[in-house]
Formats: C-alpha cells, sequence, structure tokens
C-alpha cells in the first residue's frame, strides 16, 4: 500500500456542480485515501500528531536540552554555540577548506622525517642520519677505555661523559715530559708504592745475590749483625789472576751484587725498590712473602733473600711493570713487538720491521703467566754461584708462617738474620709445591 498522492475529487459536490450519483464515487475515494493515511500512521507518530505545541513534539522525539536548543537555533552559530563548540571547534566546523582546518587546530603537514622518527622502534638517542632517515645511537667509549661514560643511550637519565685517570698516560697525551706537563708536586713520595728486598750471607767468600728490586730498585743499604764484624760489597777479585773473578751469567740483565761477611758474623743488605705486580701464584695459591736459603750439606744457612716479589720479577727481560689497571683490577701495560735484528740487516725489509716495531703499542694483560716468565732464566737469587754441594730452599711460600713473616718483614726485621741465627728453622723433607726447577719447597719452624 502506498501513501495516497492523488487530491479527491469535489467536482461533484460543489453546489453549482452537484451530482449526487457523482459524488458518492468522489466520497467513496475520499475514503479509501483516508484508510490509507490511517493504515501508514503508526501509534507513535499519532502521539507526536497530538502533541499542541513545538515543545510538546521535541519532547515526543526525546530531545535533550541541547537537542532543543539545537532545534529552535536562529542560526549557524547559534547552533554551534548549543552543540558546547569552542573556539576552535567552532573555526573548525566552518573552515573552507583543509588547510583551513589544519590551521584551525595548528596542525603539521604529513612530513617523511617525522614518520621516520616516529618508526624507530627502540630507545635511546636519535639522530638524523640523512634526509628522512633517522638512527638511534649510544655512546660508546673507545678501546682505550680513557673516557668512560654513564648513562650511554641517555635513557635512565642524561649521559655522563667522565675521564678515567689511572688510563690517562703521557705517550697517550703526546708531547715531551716536562714541568708543565706533570705539574706542581704531581709526584709525591707516598705515591710510590715501595717496599724492601733484603739478602744476606755468613760466608767471608763474597756471594753474588740476585736483588729483588731489579731495574726498579735504588741504592742499597748494609749492615751487620755485630758492630765489631765487618763485612763487603762489591766486585769479587781473584787475587791469583789479578782481575776480578768472573762468573757465570745468562743473556739476560740481572741486578746482582757481591756480598761477604768477612768477620765471621752475619751481612745484610737490604734495597729499597719500587713494588711490581703483587700477588704472585706459582700454582697453590697467593704468597705473601718469598724466602729463599741455599744451605750447605750440613744444614747450615749461608745465604737467604726475602721480598715479596721473586728474584725474576724484575730481572730478565720480561716487564711486568704495570702502566693502568680495569676496574675489575686487571693490570696492563702497553708493549711493542720484539725487534728483529736480521730483518735490519736487509735493506727490502728494514723499513717495514721499523715500522712495525715503532707502531701502535699492543695492551698486555699483565696475568701469573706474564709474571713468571722469567722465571727459568732467575729460579732463585744465587745464580752465578758455585752450588756444588748446596741446596736452594724456598720456605713454603703459602703457609700461616710465610704471612707472618711478612709482618715482620715490612716492619725492618730481617728475616736472613732470624734464620742464621737459628730462630728459624726450614725442614728438609720436600713439599709438593709448584715452584721454579731446582728449588726445594720446605716448611719452616721456630726453634
Amino acid at each position: 500500500m502506498t501513501w495516497p498522492t492523488v487530491a479527491v475529487d469535489t467536482t461533484d459536490t460543489d453546489a453549482g456542480t452537484d451530482n449526487p450519483a457523482t459524488a458518492r464515487a468522489d466520497l467513496l475515494d475520499a475514503i479509501q485515501k483516508l484508510n490509507q493515511i490511517i493504515a501508514h500512521v503508526s501509534a507513535y507518530f499519532a502521539t507526536l500528531l497530538d502533541d499542541a505545541n513545538a515543545a510538546g513534539a521535541r519532547g515526543t522525539l526525546g530531545s535533550t536540552t541541547v537537542g532543543d536548543a539545537l532545534f529552535i537555533a536562529a542560526s549557524a552559530s547559534a547552533a554551534r554555540a548549543a552543540l558546547g563548540a569552542t573556539s576552535v571547534g567552532d573555526a573548525l566546523i566552518i573552515a573552507a577548506n583543509a588547510a583551513a582546518g589544519r590551521s584551525a587546530i595548528s596542525a603539521q603537514l604529513t612530513d617523511a622525517d617525522l614518520d621516520a622518527l616516529a618508526a624507530l622502534a627502540g630507545t635511546g638517542i636519535a639522530v638524523r642520519s640523512a634526509a628522512n632517515t633517522w638512527v638511534q645511537r649510544t655512546l660508546t667509549a673507545p678501546a682505550s677505555q680513557r673516557i668512560i661514560f654513564t648513562n650511554p643511550d641517555g635513557v635512565a637519565g642524561n649521559p655522563v661523559i667522565d675521564v678515567w685517570e689511572e688510563k690517562l698516560l703521557l705517550q697517550n697525551l703526546g708531547g715531551a715530559v716536562n714541568a708543565s706537563r706533570i705539574g706542581t708536586a704531581a709526584v709525591e713520595g707516598v705515591k710510590l708504592w715501595t717496599t724492601t728486598g733484603d739478602v744476606s750471607t755468613t760466608a767471608q767468600t763474597p756471594t753474588e745475590l740476585t736483588l729483588a728490586g731489579g731495574d726498579d730498585g735504588f741504592y742499597p743499604l748494609i749492615k751487620t749483625d755485630n758492630a765489631s764484624f765487618e763485612a763487603g760489597v762489591g766486585v769479587n777479585y781473584n787475587t791469583a789472576l789479578g782481575r776480578p773473578s768472573r762468573v757465570t751469567h745468562s743473556t739476560t740483565l740481572i741486578a746482582s751484587i757481591n756480598l761477604a761477611s768477612e768477620s765471621g758474623g752475619t751481612a745484610t743488605l737490604t734495597q729499597r725498590y719500587m713494588l711490581g705486580s703483587p700477588p704472585y701464584d706459582l700454582g697453590d695459591g697467593e704468597i705473601p712473602l718469598f724466602v729463599f736459603a741455599m744451605v750447605d750439606r750440613s744444614g747450615k744457612v749461608l745465604a737467604t733473600y726475602s721480598a715479596i716479589d721473586p728474584p725474576w720479577a724484575h730481572n730478565g727481560p720480561t716487564s711486568i711493570r704495570w702502566q693502568f689497571e680495569d676496574r675489575a683490577g686487571k693490570r696492563y701495560r702497553l708493549q711493542r713487538p720484539k725487534l728483529n735484528r736480521a730483518a735490519l740487516l736487509n735493506p727490502a725489509r728494514r723499513e717495514a720491521e721499523l715500522a712495525r716495531f715503532t707502531g701502535e703499542p699492543e695492551v698486555v694483560e699483565i696475568t701469573q703467566a706474564v709474571k713468571q716468565a722469567d722465571m727459568p732464566l732467575i729460579p732463585h737469587p744465587f745464580v752465578g754461584n758455585d752450588l756444588s754441594d748446596k741446596t736452594i730452599v724456598l720456605l713454603d711460600p703459602v703457609s700461616a708462617l710465610a704471612e707472618r713473616l711478612l709482618r715482620l718483614h715490612e716492619e725492618g726485621e730481617g728475616i736472613g738474620g732470624l734464620l742464621h741465627d737459628d730462630y728459624l728453622r726450614m725442614d728438609n723433607v720436600p713439599l709438593k709445591r709448584a715452584g721454579p726447577h731446582g728449588v726445594l719447597a720446605v716448611a719452616g719452624r721456630w726453634k
């Protein structure tokens, strides 16, 4: 059924052309169209039709206060006000085009740089590496570790750059060493980490003794255990041959000295030196103090050595003098490769060899293996002497006694004197200890 759209004919109901017969057809048409209208009007619409005014009709339609205001708004601006539009929203609604709309809300045009920046997935410092290209970076310390960073990516806080002072070496900075570079009073005695090493003998014949300080030692001091005794230090002179006596050395440099006690007492020589790279561990644990002794077949102690560093530490070709350490306490030095002298004799290889040797030095960790590298060359402090019928012993280096003797040594008490004067004795039963070849590790005990 459709809504009636053709008006009812009223010609035959007009007073001038009254025709009852035809009028009945017109009335039937009117009734049918009325029924059509009634059939199309719902109960809800009927309530709207019987509303007395517009306000009632808006109520029937469920209009809210805002809707009421919108229905009765006299203009577009009044309608926007009814909707609660702000000045920005008002400007956006009436914008004539997209550009005006973006201007109304202060919007940024689409930009490839912004798209690339938004595409970064991680966290950290954003860097524009090229047009429309962004990458993430983090501050990275150089291999030398002379510069260190805190919060290098800036996530946890502002990046902080600092200098690792222990690794700022003069060779890293370049230039000559002079007063302005070192600074006034920059080197102080308390900052030189020094210790002492003692050697002693009771032999009247000069005994050649290796000094603990090696190339890091100062001029030694000498004493005897009795003011009436005499001691001598220097070159052993062979009167029969009319020349200094010769002793056998290896091809490496050794700081040694001839010491004799001409009156039969104990002659002790003490040398202060710059401490090397303790602790030392030969395989059984860290060693607090090295105590060597040369004894004859009867067990008499002829000569001694006591020091924190072993005799091979500062003597020999391997340098264990550390130059810087990392935060974990590992120590390092800069080391150049060994020079190939044969290449210097060949003009075709000479420049390449010199360039290799004078190039960037290698950073070498001072490991236990490096510290013990020269032990085979200088296994004990008595090399160069006639060791016939003599035994070289090492007081148990990892014993509690060695720890106690270190305390005495640090206070200036001569360990050699304790051995010579029989306050301290060494057993003759070898211990299973890692150590230099030809040296027996034995226990010690108080008399």
